[in-house]
């Protein structure tokens, strides 16, 4: 195999590596027709179907009108599922209002992000081995 070949196969595989093995993963995307974009379906097309299972995940979406944060729910939510990944309560969405200059300004927002993490924190610390468990906690 040439060497051009091993850098291009690294490099298409290491982000699926570092994917598949991470404790908790930050899946979002913005809704493109209703849906999550096709990017992200192609990524999730080159995951093996059972390397994310048992995963953590907190769902994140953006959007221009409220409604489509039921992509969240109906489309992004099972998808997860069919990966065996156990996704958080709360869902992230963002309008185009709940941000300004890269930075969060929607009080109602920053609250979700706080709960988010704090069940994505517990659903990654419950999953931990006790020994570890009880190591952190002191």
């Amino acid at each position: 195999m040439r060497l051009d070949a091993v850098a291009d196969l690294a490099a298409r595989r290491i982000p699926l590596c570092l994917i598949e093995s991470a404790d908790l993963l930050i899946v979002g995307s913005p809704v493109y027709r209703a849906s999550y974009t096709g990017i992200l379906k192609h990524l999730f097309d080159l995951i093996d179907n059972d390397a994310l299972r048992g995963r953590r995940a907190i769902l994140v979406a953006s959007g221009g009108t409220p409604l489509h944060g039921l992509m969240l729910e109906h489309q992004l939510r099972p998808l997860m599922g069919f990966f065996g990944i156990m996704t958080v309560p709360t869902t992230l969405y963002a309008l185009e209002g709940d941000i300004a200059d890269g930075r969060i300004v929607s009080p109602e927002l920053s609250e979700r992000i706080a709960r988010a993490s704090r069940e994505a924190i517990g659903a990654v610390s419950s999953s931990l081995p006790a020994e570890i468990r009880l190591a952190t906690a002191a």
